[in-house]
């Protein structure tokens, strides 16, 4: 018979999981916390179904006493059924149960050896430790690999990836094994052919119609959990066909040459600005609405980004849980390691950055939000006194949650070679050319500083800026970034709604920026508006070898504009292939 046992400590929980191994059931311990412990497990008198058991205690609790809470909600769980019967013969049968749990024995041992009586419940979830309940053995396993939660998608497309939403204990998603099966349901029967093995798979037409399940195996180390199974509500369906991105692809189908890294920069529209009643109707109307929705684009983001091979990846506009729940599980299963800064205020979206791991790894992050540490660090005094004199645009900086992230990384093939990546987006109000130039220097001044504090170690170091910085190559920040410097006598920044001039809106910078990806028709284009808003600068030390082209603007157009069934953001990637001088 199988059966389970859980013993739960709030930082000890155990687990037990009951298979039939040589007339030996298992119990399974997991930790969790430190003061308590949650034991569970499956029992049932003689010829009755097994019941499930739980226990919330002390770690520090006598053994002898816990043994006799557990005697006394046997036997009171064990008797409910009792009052619930309608026929004599299942009353008879309850009671001769509940005659058997009465004095139902449980007891603990180590190695063969009884547990003494003032032992604590933390003192036997040990290694080598059993619980017999009545006459049945359980021998502990402790923190087994685990699958706690495991989802499939509402949409499978043909030619799009699909990957289960999961939840591990104890164990790591790359040492998991998963199997795919398609799930045919004939007249008289099911059939089941295995399709694919790994984190994710890509339905073909044999799929069409049919539904996907996925076996997931925990592994931590040599030890294996029990496996958990999952069939999709939905069947497969046919999906949108080629996506321009795909054409893209042709360019980056091998991964980066040895000394050469790709980057990708990518405002991928946040879900929580995407799939509500006024971008459906107001702000992309043009766009189906199944194809605003996350458990779609989700698709065909990913099916983008794996495309790119990229070794570097910033994003923008990234939900918490998107980044949890989608990106982390996906990108970690393709060699990624990634790391997320949010914004500060009600929305929840931010940065992120992922490196790949065979390139590159994390020396130290180094994020800040902008208006916080304008106001508090001293290193940027020298900007706040130049824009501290007006009230209205402290007040305008002060309700911007604005953050720059910024990760330092060392080569892998090169050691001691750096490389700083910074990523931001910064505000977007057409109108607001003077906050993006005070974000712009407020980022420039922290950049120089984290150059300045890593170049003390001798190691090379290059900078690349990555993000959708809502400003056109015309405009007064694009001019301070590639430029080094601007002057109030250049560029008249005036304050939003008030016609107020910023007096001395003199900024300079010494880091010497270029945009890699040269000039661009756009890199937003929604229903009446379009505009180069996404950079990718770099300094002097990074050479460029390929930018990877720009979808036709036929290809743009198709559906109106973007977002689209084929463009799952309203922002189009920028990709380089760049080497260090």
């Amino acid at each position: 018979m199988s059966r389970r046992i859980f013993i739960n400590i709030p930082r000890v929980l155990c687990h037990f999981n009951h298979r039939q191994q040589h007339n030996m059931a298992k119990c399974i311990a997991r930790n969790r916390e430190e003061e308590r412990m949650n034991i569970s497990f499956e029992y049932g008198a003689t010829g009755a179904r097994p019941k499930t058991f739980s226990f919330d205690r002390l770690k520090s609790e006598e053994i002898q006493v816990a043994i006799q809470r557990m005697k006394k909600n046997i036997t009171a769980k064990l008797s409910k059924k009792k009052k619930k019967s309608k026929k004599s013969e299942d009353v008879q049968s309850e009671e001769k149960m509940e005659e058997d749990s009465v004095d139902l024995p449980v007891s603990f041992e180590i190695n063969g050896s009884k547990i003494e009586e003032n032992s604590s419940i933390g003192q036997v979830c040990v290694p080598g430790a059993f619980l017999w309940v009545g006459e049945q053995k359980y021998e502990i396993e402790i923190d087994p690999p685990t699958v706690k939660t495991l989802k499939l998608p509402k949409n499978l497309m043909i030619g799009f990836p699909v990957y289960p939403k999961i939840d591990l204990e104890n164990s790591e998603l790359g040492d998991s094994k998963f199997i795919w099966h398609r799930v045919e349901q004939c007249k008289k029967s099911t059939v089941k052919t295995e399709v694919g093995k790994g984190f994710t798979y890509i339905p073909n037409s044999d799929d069409l119609g049919h539904s996907l399940s996925v076996t997931c195996t925990p592994k931590n180390g040599g030890r294996f959990g029990e496996e958990e199974t999952i069939l999709s509500k939905e069947t497969v369906g046919a999906g949108p066909g080629q996506c321009p991105f795909e054409v893209r692809h042709l360019f980056t189908s091998e991964p980066s040459r040895e000394g050469c890294f790709r980057v990708v920069t990518y405002n991928i529209l946040a879900d929580c600005y995407a799939d509500t009643e006024f971008t459906k109707t107001t702000l992309y109307p043009y766009c189906a609405s199944y194809a605003l929705s996350l458990d779609y684009r989700k698709q065909l983001l990913l099916k983008e980004l794996q495309g790119y091979n990229a070794d570097v990846i910033c994003l923008q506009e990234v939900d918490r849980r998107v980044f949890n729940n989608e990106l982390v599980s996906v990108l970690t299963s393709l060699g990624f390691q990634g790391c997320y800064k949010e914004k500060q205020g009600s929305v929840r979206e931010g940065e992120a950055i992922f490196y790949r791991t065979s390139k590159f790894r994390l020396l130290g992050e180094h994020n800040i939000n902008l208006t916080e540490q304008l106001k508090s660090d001293p290193k940027f005094s020298h900007i706040l006194k130049k824009v501290s004199t007006s009230k209205a645009v402290m007040t305008e900086l002060e309700q911007r949650g604005t953050v720059l992230q910024v990760a330092v990384l060392e080569s892998i093939e090169e050691p001691g070679r750096k490389l700083c990546v910074a990523n931001t987006h910064l505000f977007f109000h057409r109108d607001a050319d003077h906050i993006r130039v005070i974000q712009g220097a407020t980022c420039l001044a922290h950049l120089q500083h984290v150059l300045e504090t890593e170049k003390e170690k001798d190691d090379d170091l290059s900078l690349i800026f990555c993000g959708d910085f809502n400003a056109n190559p015309k405009s007064a920040l694009y001019q301070f970034m590639t430029s080094g410097g601007i002057t109030e006598e250049h560029h008249h920044l005036t304050v939003k709604g008030t016609g107020e001039k910023l007096e001395s809106s003199t900024f300079q910078h010494n880091l010497s920026l270029r945009n890699a990806c040269g000039e661009q028709r756009y890199t937003n284009y929604v229903g009446g508006f379009h505009a180069v808003l996404d950079y990718m600068f770099i300094d002097r030390s990074i050479n460029v070898t390929n930018v990877v082209p720009m979808p036709t603007h036929e290809e743009v157009i198709q559906c109106v504009a973007l977002p689209s069934v084929v463009f799952p953001s309203d922002h189009i990637a920028q990709i380089c292939d760049l080497t260090w001088k």
